[in-house]
């Protein structure tokens, strides 16, 4: 496949996220629109098979809260709609019938976790302020926001009791971040939807996540207290195992509206398994049964179930993220949208890839994907390890135009999950504590050593990736050693600063990943920061910059490479406007891509095929 055909691919990708379901039983998502500069749009698919839009004309869906997002829009009664607008993080009622209003949150801030509270008739949410987070009630009838909990530092995930008796939230304190340490609190209310009294607190030393009540009013939640993330119900005071894998049903919340099980049917649930680095699809009956629902998919993104039905953003190698309806009695998922509109070329789809494993001697093994080049190679091809962001992010086998476009230059790729990565438990998850910036990068020259050793890889033509944290991964590996180039996409590049100007939800992520110790902190992170040595002055650097970038500031990245310059280091810098901390639209996209096939091929010698195409 030509380079150039993956590049068009990236540029035309929408991003699915938050699939819902209406009062009507009709399919809902988000759809980031590269075309239209990352606006982001509520659509719905008829049972006619078209899909429309419900968001008004030039506004963007998108909350802000705890800068990653979540919970952006929300079904409240008949057919009343309620959106977050990404610029001003103003709340949009759309009534069914009569014009959009406009309501100002009580204080300036992000608005995320949209909830409707159906025995109330209200709209639960989380507004995040520099002070803290706080829960809201909010009234569509006379426009009243109410405070229901301010008590603690974040908050997230509120789910009602269709009884109208309780609530439920996670919450956690600024010193941890949600996937060390969260608590799930579960309040009475009076006849009002009031808090009364103070909540109970289930877990002060491991993390839940997603609480949900069940049509019957049982309430369930995710807990990561024996050793994985596990569905538990909560009754009497306590909380007990109640659905248990042998992978693991949760990911860290970096999305606040993400969820991994959902209700079908009475005492029917289905739920994302994630196992080995792939993820699959499980309904466990009301007698226990568990069984695997047959469907093509490796990765399970997000969940949305309702009675007799699931909607799910999955993909495969080759099938792109796309939204699809489930019967939960396993029969064939239908598609009713994909990410690429337009469908992959043929030729297009990435190769099934195997998976790889390394063993550490503290029984912590690495793992990733490994992605053989296309064709017959006479000898051992170039190599691309990718390094994922996070740093408790998760490869997984799903297609990706950036995968697409390795792979089309006749290289091998690995997609590495290094210790910190999720999806492996939370021993692995927590491995980074206190040793990011020394294991991660430690993991990716092993895994490059025994990629050469196997045949793998020609250790004369490998090249390094890594995004944000991955990012620092990469760089902190190349101090070193030298490798034949390396792309970068708004890499941590100071440890100090970051923490200094890091958005307020990832203020602890430093405490946990260097020192709790405030001194011992400043002093890793100078210790840890990548510095122009070794094999950074001999490798070429291809780095790329949203300007607007609210976690890795610009700056900091620009500051880099010019001290870089100055010891005679190799970079590219390429500062993109309009975008942040992801790159969203089509036509930055569309130069990227050329900008890191053309440096590729130049880095890693590739004879056979160039960035426009075949020799």
């Amino acid at each position: 496949m030509d380079p150039r055909e993956a590049a068009a691919l990236a540029a035309a990708q929408r991003r699915l996220s938050e699939p819902s379901w209406s009062e009507g039983g009709a399919p809902r998502w988000l759809e980031g629109r590269p075309e239209e500069g990352g606006r982001s749009v509520l659509v719905e698919h008829s049972a006619e098979g078209k899909t429309r839009i419900l968001s008004p004309p030039g506004v963007s869906v998108r909350s802000r809260l705890h800068a990653y997002g979540g919970g952006s829009y929300c079904t409240g009664s008949r057919g009343d709609l309620f959106l977050v607008e990404d610029g001003s993080q103003h709340l949009l009622h759309l009534p069914r019938t009569g014009e959009t209003r406009v309501h100002r949150p009580p204080r300036p801030g992000a608005l995320g976790g949209l909830v409707w509270d159906g025995f109330h008739r209200r709209l639960l949410l989380v507004l995040e302020t520099n002070e803290g987070d706080r829960l809201l009630a909010f009234h569509p009838g006379d426009g009243r926001w109410d405070v229901l909990h301010e008590e603690a530092d974040f908050l997230m995930q509120p789910a009602a009791d269709p009884g109208g008796r309780r609530l439920a939230w996670i919450a956690w304190d600024a010193d941890v971040m949600p996937w060390e340490r969260a608590r799930l609190l579960v309040a009475n209310l009076d006849t009002g939807g009031r808090l009364r009294g103070r909540p109970a607190v289930f877990g002060g030393e491991i993390a839940h996540l997603e609480p949900l009540f069940t049509p019957e009013g049982r309430l369930l939640v995710l807990a990561d207290g024996g050793g994985r993330w596990r569905i538990e119900r909560v009754e009497d005071g306590q909380t007990r195992p109640f659905v248990e894998t042998e992978g693991e049903i949760g990911r860290p919340a970096w999305n606040a509206a993400v969820r991994h099980y959902g209700t079908v049917d009475e005492g029917t649930l289905l739920l994302v398994e994630i196992r080995g680095g792939a993820s699959r699809l499980l309904r466990r009956d009301r007698d226990g049964g568990l069984r695997s629902l047959g469907h093509p998919f490796t990765e399970v993104a997000d969940l949305a179930t309702g009675p007799g039905r699931a909607l799910v953003l999955a993909g495969a190698p080759g099938v792109p993220l796309c939204a699809a309806r489930l019967d939960p009695s396993g029969e064939t998922p239908k598609i009713l949208a994909s990410s690429l509109p337009g469908g992959l070329p043929e030729g297009a789809e990435l190769p099934e890839p195997r998976r790889w494993s390394l063993p550490l001697r503290n029984d912590l093994p690495l793992h990733g994907w490994l992605y053989a080049p296309p064709g017959e190679t006479p000898r051992p091809p170039p190599l691309v390890l990718r390094c994922h962001g996070g740093p408790t992010a998760a490869a997984s086998p799903l297609f990706e135009p950036r995968l697409l476009l390795w792979h089309s230059l006749v290289a091998a790729v690995l997609d590495l999950n290094y210790r910190g990565s999720s999806g492996f438990g939370r021993a692995f998850r927590l491995a980074l504590a206190g040793s990011w910036g020394r294991s991660d990068p430690a993991d990716a020259l092993r895994a490059l050593v025994r990629l050469a050793r196997e045949g793998a890889a020609d250790p004369t033509r490998l090249a390094l990736a890594g995004s944000s944290a991955g990012g620092l991964t990469v760089l902190r590996a190349l101090e070193r050693r030298a490798v034949s180039g390396a792309v970068l996409w708004y890499p941590v590049t100071d440890l100090a600063a970051l923490e200094e100007e890091e958005v307020r939800f990832e203020k602890p992520y430093g405490a946990h990943l260097l020192d709790r110790n405030p001194e011992n902190r400043r002093r890793l992170a100078r210790l840890r920061t990548p510095r122009p040595r070794g094999g950074l002055l001999t490798t070429p650097l291809l780095v790329v910059q949203g300007r607007d970038d609210p976690v890795v500031p610009a700056h900091t990245t620009v500051a880099f490479v010019e001290d870089l310059h100055a010891h005679g280091g190799h970079a590219d810098l390429h500062l993109l406007a309009g975008e942040g901390h992801g790159f969203r639209r089509g036509e930055n996209l569309a130069r990227l891509y050329a900008l890191e096939a053309s440096f590729l091929a130049s880095v890693l010698h590739l004879h056979e095929r160039t960035a426009t195409g075949r020799r």
